[in-house]
């Protein structure tokens, strides 16, 4: 996190344009959003760890509708989460923060895909 911090504490302004040009926005968003952008593409490019950048940046700078917003602590904004994804209709889209691997709001987050997969599953086989 500490290289995080020190990504978004020197941030520069063809930091920001960079950040700017990866994503797909409507208008150009704050220098403070643009700041925390650049940190989430320097996360992907930057980490070592095989299950960080799945994605693509384009995809990461998408914009779209937020179906809600939530605030509360971090395990019921999960268990909510967990429920919308269960009720999926047609995709998921996550937009999430940083989790630590076998935290437990991972496990609720892992075991609501899981969910999802099975429930899709068997409503492919009876088509």
């Amino acid at each position: 996190l500490e290289l995080i911090h020190d990504a978004y504490k020197n941030t520069t302004p063809e930091d920001l344009e960079v950040a700017y040009q990866a994503g797909r926005f409507p208008s150009r968003p704050s220098d403070d959003f643009l700041k925390i952008f650049h940190c989430v593409l320097w996360s992907v490019d930057n980490n070592k760890d095989p299950f960080c950048g799945m994605i693509s940046r384009p995809l990461i700078g998408t914009s779209g509708q937020v179906r809600t917003s939530v605030v509360s602590k971090t395990e019921d904004i999960l268990h909510y989460y967990g429920q919308r994804i269960l009720e999926a209709q047609d995709e998921v889209v996550l937009n999430c923060g940083f989790w630590v691997v076998g935290s437990h709001n991972a496990k609720v987050m892992h075991d609501a895909f899981i969910a999802l997969n099975r429930r899709l599953s068997q409503e492919a086989k009876e088509h």
